[in-house]
This record gives structure tokens, sequence and C-alpha cells, in this order.
């Protein structure tokens, strides 16, 4: 148990710190101008240091947090329990496939029915960058944090009615989790439409249709609960892998079509 935490522990700073560094660096390439930082009046350089340090210390911290309570639920840490095989690394692999699929029928039958076109893709190579920082930052969020600190939330609640052990939270996390799977997924939607204001270059929300909305929300929405699916399933790196899968096949492969 202990050896398998130092694992744990050794890959989540990894990948923290791999994301420290891609995040910098996509924002040394678009000159500072980007991530959290990009309404602050500062210097370029200040805005890249900023944003790395946003990343390594806030999203460190709270992915930490995320595993600490989602082992109180005995929900998945970052690797699975058992030693992962070939079906570990083929599932997400397929199921990246076949969202992209669907990403593309969405495209292609929402397009003519908005009058926007297809969705705008990054070029490369900030496309790539896209690709693994939208992969790590979006699970560590969405699943790995969110899930299980609302379980916790709702436990505090329910305590007010008696006490709750162990195991009568791993009963709760079995009725809650796919309903918080799903509200992870809505808030995800809802944290992509600042960037789609941007790439359409419009005021406010108020100027998207609607039909675009719901394009979001079947494409997002599909990622979220599938993802969630894999971390339940195997831990969070498999719910990475899906998302890596889906953002590569989509972005730089349907977008390099384009």
């Amino acid at each position: 148990m202990e050896a398998n935490r130092n694992l744990e522990l050794k890959t989540y700073l990894i990948m923290i710190s791999g994301l420290s560094l891609l995040t910098g660096f996509n924002s040394y390439i678009a000159g500072g101008n980007q991530f959290i930082t990009n309404s602050l009046p500062l210097p370029g350089l200040l805005q890249i240091v900023l944003n790395m340090l946003i990343v390594l210390f806030l999203y460190g911290i709270l992915g930490l947090y995320g595993i600490k309570i989602g082992r109180e639920f005995n929900l998945p840490g970052i690797w699975p329990d058992q030693y992962p095989g070939f079906s570990y690394w083929l599932e997400p692999f397929l199921i990246g496939f076949i969202l992209t699929l669907l990403y593309i029928f969405l495209d292609l039958s929402f397009a003519p029915l908005h009058n926007l076109g297809y969705l705008p893709q990054p070029e490369l190579p900030e496309a790539f960058l896209i690709v693994v920082i939208s992969a790590v930052s979006g699970e560590l969020l969405f699943r790995l944090f969110l899930i299980p600190f609302g379980a916790y939330l709702i436990v505090l609640l329910w305590r007010k009615f008696g006490g709750i052990g162990l195991a009568a939270k791993e009963r709760i996390i079995r009725r809650i989790f796919w309903p918080l799977a799903g509200f992870s997924g809505l808030v995800y939607v809802f944290s992509y439409l600042p960037n789609l204001i941007y790439a359409y270059g419009v005021e406010s929300l108020s100027n998207i249709p609607v039909l675009l909305l719901v394009q979001l929300l079947l494409m997002y929405g599909s990622l979220g609960m599938l993802t969630a699916w894999q971390y339940r399933r195997h831990g969070f790196l498999a719910a990475v892998q899906v998302h890596f899968w889906a953002a590569l096949f989509w972005h730089i492969g349907w977008g390099g079509m384009l």
C-alpha cells in the first residue's frame, strides 16, 4: 500500500510539473496572452511565470486534495488497483477514437444549422500543446477533484442527520457518483464557453446560437461522462488518456483536414 502511494505521488508530481512547463511554453508562444492572467495588465514574461505557478501550486493542491478525499470514498487514485495490462491502454484509445467520430458527426450536422461553420481549431504547434494541457488539467479539475469534493460536500450535509462511517461513504458514492459525474461534465461545458466567445469574436454568450450550445453540450457532455467512467473504472490516468486521444484525433486529425 505504501509503495503504491509513493508511486502515485511521484506520478502526480511529474504530471503537474510537466503541465506547468507546457502551460508556460504555450503562454510564451502566445506572447503571454493565454490562460488565467491574460486579462491582467502585466508584462508577457511575468504572465508566463504566473501561469506556470498557478498550475503548479493551485492545480497541484486541488489534485492532491481530490486524491485524499477520493480515498475516503474508496475511489481510484492515479493508477488502477491492479497492474495495468494491455486493455488498460487500448480501452481509452478506442473510446477516444469513437468520441472523435461523434464529434465529427455533430460538427458536420450542426454547422449548416447555426451558420457559423465548423468549430474553430487551433493551429500547430499550439494544437498539440492544447491537447496535452486540456487532457491533464481538465481531468484534474473536473474528475479527480470535483467529483470527490462534491461527494464530500454531500456527506457533510447528511451528517446533520446522523454519523456516517467509511462503509456508509462507500454506499453513498455508489448512489451519487453518476449525478456528480453529470454535474462535473456540465461544469466542464460551461468552462469552455469563454473560449468559444473569444474564438468567434462575439461580445457575449447571447450572440452564440442555441444550436451551437447544444452541440457543445452533446460533445463535451459525452466526454465528461466517459472520462468519469474510466476514472471510476481504472483511475485518473485512464481518464486523462481518453481525453488525450479524443482531443488529439479531434484537433490535429480532424482539425488538420479542415
